[in-house]
């Protein structure tokens, strides 16, 4: 259970708010020493009124636990801070990690497909696994993904998420078969979570000058992939390319960003063309 904690805690955990990390700025972030543990955690500091947030980071941490989903240790609400305290990632944000380094390429090809399965098997938690699911994160961006040191990702930010099994009061057999079970608006939110992480994909894989707007990026890569115009899509510096590799990628990108919602795999499918233990044709 997350422990509500006292400002003058949270102060003591950042040495009064003295160890930000730096190019974490929304929100700001903070690296602190958990005095029970004697161990590193990680505090976001959101500046307004974030009271709705707590709730659903408290609800998050009470109903997921999966290596891929980042916990909650304590957190602080007011009228104007919200802080939230979780274990530490110390190579921050994703976001950070492939955009804030300007002329250096920190992520190898290799690192970038742990990331890759590693969001997958946590998003299939979330859709398929999770005893109090499927829950859909409704905001599976690369700065809601945080990387511990070794690169093993933590998914983040559920302000956004939809317990769907409070909407529909059902219980789940075949958890890939969500189509027969839920009606097609709550459908629509899990195939936008599917959507949202194909996307990620392109964001993880492709080269640095691709499309900011997710909707023009999409337009863009998707001709390229089904062309297999693959050197087109990627960085020209990215080290350790595998060729079948990327294949598997774009081809999961593919599928996850079809235009047509109904045609998106479930993420058993796309976990499962990742790792290959399914075959992918374009």
């Amino acid at each position: 259970m997350p422990l509500e904690l006292r400002w003058e805690v949270i102060e003591d955990i950042t040495i009064g708010f003295k160890s930000r990390l730096i190019g974490e700025q929304n929100p700001s972030a903070y690296a602190g020493i958990w005095d029970d543990q004697h161990s590193c955690v990680l505090v976001r500091r959101f500046i307004g009124n974030f009271g709705g947030l707590v709730v659903a980071e408290k609800k998050a941490a009470l109903s997921m636990h999966h290596k891929n989903i980042l916990g909650l240790i304590g957190y602080y609400k007011s009228e104007k801070t919200t802080i939230l305290v979780s274990p530490y990632a110390s190579r921050g944000t994703l976001e950070k990690n492939l955009f804030g380094f300007k002329g250096k390429l920190v992520l190898t090809f290799q690192d970038k497909m742990k990331i890759a399965i590693g969001v997958a098997r946590g998003v299939r938690y979330m859709h398929q696994e999770c005893p109090r699911g499927p829950i859909v994160h409704g905001g599976l961006l690369a700065s809601n993904i945080l990387l511990r040191h070794d690169f093993h990702p933590l998914i983040s930010g559920f302000g956004q998420a939809i317990w769907l099994h409070l909407r529909h009061g059902f219980q789940l057999e075949n958890r890939c078969q969500l189509k027969d079970l839920l009606d097609q608006d709550l459908m629509a939110l899990v195939k936008s979570d599917i959507q949202s992480f194909g996307i990620l994909l392109l964001r993880l894989f492709c080269r640095s000058s691709a499309p900011e707007d997710d909707k023009t990026l999409i337009q863009w890569a998707r001709p390229l992939i089904f062309e297999r115009a693959f050197p087109l899509l990627l960085d020209e510096g990215l080290e350790d390319v595998d060729p079948h590799g990327i294949y598997k990628v774009m081809c999961a990108a593919a599928y996850c960003t079809s235009p047509n919602p109904e045609l998106r795999p479930c993420m058993s499918e796309v976990l499962s063309i990742l790792k290959e233990d399914k075959f992918c044709s374009m």
